[in-house]
């Protein structure tokens, strides 16, 4: 054990150089102000430093200032107010000397500090320890100034301290500002040798709070604090373990959340979309090639129709050509005919007959016109039977005459004989055919109205063709402007998508209600947010057009909003299911507040409320909506589209009705309009053209008759030869005039061929440049090169795709060649075709897998905290290039080969700490009650007040759980992993650690768990005998005086022998130093209580140093060893210290004349022999 042996001073408070000598317990005996609590506060500034808020410097001071300050002590501070010191600037040095009791090896201790009036506070040069050396402040002394104040330059005096160490063959060991606590360590390890060394942090508490010497309100605290070692489990190691192996953990499994992320979200639209762009590209070469193929056997065709024409133009000039040669031969032998029957024409007489003959035939010809005229005109009026509903009523009688008249010509020989034949009623028609204005001027109101009519039905039809063509296409059944709307976008690069396409109904029957509620938010449009000003413009700009129907949802300030605003529960906005936040966003803030309602009771409690009906509350306001055809969601598209198909059949068949019927209204108007022309042009009357076409008929039967008597038989020859070439002549002029009406049509043919053949070469010309032009920048361009690559690298391409353009060319050719020469070009317009509708498609699946794609990118980058340049500008192949990177990256972490055995180790790691931390748990709790039950020991041995003193202690009911688990690992550590996993255990072991668990979740609760201190409570048990006993926590605030102080002397005892002499057990003499340090103690105890705490403390292997009034010396000269008399001369700075050294002789005596110490009659015997002595003296 160390001994505290000497306390020097230089230059602290009113001592210059001082040393005193003590040994054993001591007490500072004198009056108040004369030095002892500066002696005391040396002590504690030596022992601990100058940290303020660790010093309890003039503990015992009443005032309210609470004491004095360090800087005050070394300049020597004379009054309270701290204006008048002894010392404007010095060197300070405290320095303990300690020896051991056995070897008397000296060990000093100290701190040299550096004071001026002028700063603030004082400044630490260092706290040192001087192994070997017995330091003095006399011996060390260097010289007296002027005042004759000692000077000690510590720079000397540390240079001093290393040569005697040096020569003692000890260590002199520094120790700079901020290295207190290892200055504290270090010299409590060196005192207490080969022990287990006490906790710095622990001594300096409990030696403070005997400094401080404050009352015990709570023994469980003050056990907690002062008697055991603040000493936690390291939980923090095991959650910084668990935390390590938890990461690598977590790190894999986000790692592979990300892979899956990359190929659920991102790869399937974009290797969709570069399926797609390949898909169209080659589309559009297949649709080129195989146009420029027809079109070059088109071209072939139309040269061979064109050669043929010219063929057969040729033939028909040869043949005009031929006839009219013919036509001059024969013309030159009808006039020698005509020369020869002119020689036997007696007076000319046939001439006349001739000229008679051919004016007869004229008036004929003139009357077959008139006739054909009238029978037109008749077959125009009885043609408006068919739309006889339509005209006047007055006007029915016309058109039934008419028909009934055309039908009888139509049942006579020849149509002259059927207008002779109804002559009379048809000229009752021709008087009525003013009538026919009458038909006209109706019909063409009707006309006007019913084609307004026929044009609204085929407007309507063209867009519901239009809308059933695109929903065919991607399935969203939706209104013209709103498809106008998206075309507009598309053609700006603006990705879209309509809210149908990324939202389904999971209840239809409410579907109605909900997109009744909607109107026609239902076609609303998603664009990107930072897209959405620009397609604001588009909407802008084409309001007319479209506005009245379109809506744009805002994506920007659902993008720029932080906080969802939840619908209420029972929102009719609960039947939709959607991932798309823009959607979800959109219609919960349209519609969401509407609450669902089974019936008009629940309807009429709600604010806002919809039935399955469409009945709805709002307000103050009730409203029915109309049914509309759902279009939300998958399902509800194709229905939409059925119903959409079957109105447009209907339509359609509404139209051709309508048109057809105006066809024939517009027919009915052309007839009459050529009736009323005839009327117009004042024809001649049927009756007149009967007459004139009998009278010319009978002058050619005359002619006949009287030809036949004047002409000889050779004229008649002559004659009947002339008919005969005039015939010849005739039909040679009509097959020229039919041959050259062929000869306009094959010109024309010609022309129409040369036309369509340029056009042929024109877009042949077309076809190849555009053939060329995919060739040469869409196939060779980086975007279709790398979907190639990408789709070929994760994708699987179908088995006939054709990755190469060779490839795909011979796959045409082959397909041509397979194919009848004679089907060859509706086969190739059938590819054509085939090809447009795949690129077409291909179109719009790319831009939807590029729309999807991106989002889904660029959440993915979001939700993993990427930072990169990629915007929304970036090309989707470049996001699907940096997505094969980060894919391509993650795949290859090393990490993921370690996968499984990571997962084990963690487990492993996780049970190995767990069973390591209640495994010390429990040996910290067994540690702790060994340790009370050895200063149980101790205290056992004493009795104060009668009393004797333990420590009890009882479990915490908040860790009984966690404890009890402990407990049972370590009873059986070979089952400790089974009673961690909680196999085959208890309900409560169970419960245990869960308890468990949830505390090593917790930072806080994790501080309570490492801490086996909170396990027990605490208190101090004051027992008469078994059956009378208190606590000291019943007692606090009841007893008074020495009553109430003895326990609180009693436990600091005991927290000092913990604090000093861990693990040292009961009866056994402690090694290292153990100062307690006490100002103005025992002062409401008696003395033999006084002495009887003095001896607990010495038997606990403390050392007293108390600072007491005079008043008290008697109590201490027969327990205390050394008595240091401290005084102040009157009127003066000068302090005077005298050691008193008291042997063991001296402290018998003393007690056997203590009164106090003895029964009455011995006291009274030995009184009566001290009086005989006396006298006899």
């Amino acid at each position: 054990m160390h001994s505290l042996s000497r306390i020097s001073l230089t230059n602290w408070y009113l001592f210059d150089v001082q040393d005193i000598e003590i040994e054993g317990s001591t007490a500072l005996i004198g009056p108040t102000g004369a030095g002892k609590s500066a002696i005391l506060d040396a002590l504690q500034t030596a022992l601990i430093g100058t940290n303020k808020n660790v010093l309890k410097l003039n503990a015992s001071a009443a005032n309210v200032r609470g004491g004095r300050t360090v800087k005050e002590y070394c300049l020597g501070v004379l009054d309270d107010g701290g204006k008048d010191v002894a010392r404007d600037r010095c060197e300070t040095i405290l320095a303990l000397t300690f020896r051991d009791t056995n070897s008397k090896a000296p060990t000093t201790i100290g701190i040299a500090l550096r004071a001026d009036r002028d700063e603030p506070r004082e400044e630490l040069l260092c706290q040192f320890i001087a192994e070997g050396v017995a330091f003095s402040a006399i011996d060390i002394a260097q010289s007296v100034d002027e005042k004759g104040d000692f000077i000690q330059h510590w720079d000397d005096v540390r240079d001093t301290l290393k040569k005697l160490t040096a020569h003692t063959g000890g260590r002199f060991n520094e120790y700079p500002t901020g290295k207190s606590r290892q200055f504290i360590q270090d010299y409590l390890t060196i005192m207490r040798g080969p022990s287990q060394r006490p906790d710095p942090r622990h001594v300096q508490r409990a030696l403070m709070n005997a400094v401080a010497f404050r009352p015990i309100t709570d023994c469980t605290e003050f056990v907690r604090r002062y008697l055991l070692d603040d000493q936690p489990l390291d939980i923090e190691r095991v959650r910084e373990s668990l935390d390590v192996w938890n990461s690598v953990k977590q790190t894999i499994e986000r790692i592979n959340d990300q892979i899956r992320a990359l190929h659920s979200s991102v790869f399937g639209p974009l290797l969709n979309a570069a399926k797609n762009h390949v898909k169209r590209v080659q589309s559009d070469w297949t649709e080129a090639h195989s146009e420029h193929l027809r079109l070059e056997r088109v071209q072939q065709q139309d040269q061979e129709k064109l050669e043929r024409l010219e063929s057969e133009q040729r033939r028909l000039n040869a043949i005009i050509g031929y006839n009219e040669k013919a036509i001059d031969e024969e013309r030159s032998e009808l006039e020698s005919l005509k020369a020869a029957v002119a020689q036997v024409d007696q007076g000319g007489q046939l001439q006349i007959l001739s000229a008679q003959r051919s004016n007869a035939e004229k008036d004929i010809e003139r009357a077959k016109k008139d006739i054909l005229q009238i029978v037109d005109v008749l077959n125009r009026i009885a043609s408006l039977v068919g739309i006889r509903e339509c005209v006047p009523l007055s006007t029915h009688a016309l058109i039934d005459r008419a028909n009934t008249v055309v039908r009888s010509i139509g049942q006579s020989p020849t149509k002259e004989d059927g207008v002779l034949n109804n002559i009379a009623v048809i000229g009752d028609l021709c008087g009525d055919l003013a009538k026919t204005e009458l038909i006209q001027n109706s019909l063409h109101q009707q006309c006007d109205a019913l084609g307004i009519q026929v044009n609204e039905l085929r407007l309507q039809l063209e867009k519901l063709d239009a809308t059933i063509t695109a929903s065919s296409e991607d399935g969203a059944v939706l209104s013209h402007e709103t498809r106008r709307f998206r075309d507009l976008l598309t053609k700006a690069g603006i990705r879209n998508q309509a809210l149908p396409d990324v939202v389904e109904i999971s209840e239809p029957a409410w579907a109605y209600a909900l997109e009744s509620l909607l109107g026609h938010n239902r076609e609303a449009i998603i664009v990107p947010a930072e897209r959405v000003r620009d397609a604001l413009r588009l909407l802008r700009e084409h309001r007319k057009e479209i506005g009245r129907v379109c809506r744009l949802i805002r994506t920007d300030r659902i993008e720029a909003s932080s906080t969802e605003k939840s619908p209420p529960p029972g929102s009719i906005t609960n039947i939709l299911k959607t991932d798309n936040k823009y959607a979800r966003a959109f219609i919960d803030a349209t519609v969401g507040r509407f609450v669902r309602a089974n019936d008009i009771h629940e309807l009429e409690m709600l604010r806002y409320g919809i039935m399955e009906d469409c009945r709805t509350s709002a307000g103050l306001t009730y409203r029915v909506y109309l049914d509309i055809q759902p279009i939300l969601g998958k399902t509800a598209a194709q229905e939409a589209l059925i119903q959409a198909q079957t109105e447009r059949d209907n339509l359609r068949e509404s139209w051709l009705n309508e048109a057809n019927k105006l066809k024939l209204l517009r027919d009915g108007i052309q007839q009459c309009t050529f009736a009323i022309s005839y009327q117009e042009s004042e024809p001649r009357s049927p009756s007149d053209t009967a007459a004139i076409l009998q009278s010319a008929r009978r002058v050619l039967k005359d002619q006949d008759e009287l030809r036949h008597s004047l002409l000889s038989e050779a004229a008649s020859e002559h004659l009947k030869e002339i008919e005969f070439i005039n015939e010849d002549i005739k039909a040679r002029e009509d097959e020229n005039r039919e041959t050259r009406i062929l000869q306009r049509e094959i010109d024309k043919n010609l022309g129409a061929v040369s036309e369509q053949l340029k056009a042929t070469e024109q877009r042949l010309n077309d076809m190849a440049d555009r053939r060329a032009r995919i060739e040469d920048e869409e196939m060779t361009g980086i975007e279709y090169e790398l979907s190639i690559k990408h789709v070929d690298e994760f994708a699987k391409w179908p088995e006939d795709r054709c990755l190469d353009l060779d490839a795909l060319r011979s796959k045409v050719e082959n397909q041509v060649g397979m194919t009848p020469e004679e089907k060859r070009i509706p086969f190739l317009a059938d590819l054509r075709n085939e090809s447009q509708a795949q690129s077409r498609e291909a179109s719009e699946q790319y831009q939807k897998s590029v729309f999807n794609g991106q989002n889904a990118f660029f959440v993915y980058r979001r939700d993993y905290g990427a930072d990169d340049t990629v915007t929304s500008e970036t090309s989707w192949v470049q996001i699907l290039s940096i997505a094969i990177r980060d894919l391509h990256r993650l795949e290859t972490n090393e990490l993921r080969d370690h996968e499984h055995q990571a997962e084990r180790a963690y487990e492993e790691m996780r049970l190995a700490l767990k069973e390591d931390l209640l495994l010390r748990l429990h040996e910290k709790l067994s540690h702790m009650r060994q340790r009370i039950n050895t200063l149980n020991t101790a205290m056992g041995k004493h009795k104060f007040l009668s009393r004797t003193y333990r420590f009890s202690w009882k479990a915490n009911p908040n860790f009984a759980g966690i404890r009890r688990l402990s407990e049972k690992v370590a009873e059986s550590p070979e089952r400790s992993a089974d009673i961690i996993a909680g196999e085959g255990e208890d309900e409560d072991v169970r419960a245990a650690m869960t308890e468990f668990e949830a505390y090593l979740a917790n930072d806080e609760d994790t501080n309570l768990l490492g801490d086996y201190r909170n396990y027990y409570d605490f208190d101090l048990v004051m027992a008469l005998d078994e059956q009378r006993t208190t606590t000291l926590d019943e007692a606090v605030g009841k007893a008074s005086g020495g009553e109430g102080q003895v326990p609180f002397y009693v436990a600091i005892g005991a927290s000092l022998r913990s604090a000093y002499f861990p693990g040292s057990p009961p009866g056994s003499s402690p090694s290292g130093m153990g100062l307690a340090l006490f100002d103005e103690a025992f002062n409401k105890i008696d003395v033999a209580n006084t002495q009887q705490i003095i001896k607990y403390f010495e038997s606990c292997g403390l050392q007293l140093l108390i600072a007491a009034p005079e008043a008290q010396r008697p109590t201490f000269l027969e327990s205390i060893d050394t008595i240091v008399n401290v005084n102040r001369q009157q009127g003066t700075d000068v302090v005077y210290v005298e050691t008193e050294h008291i042997g063991p002789a001296a402290k018998s005596a003393l007690t056997d004349a203590n009164p106090a110490t003895q029964e009455f009659e011995a006291f009274k015997e030995s009184f009566e022999r001290n009086q005989a002595n006396s006298a006899a003296d």
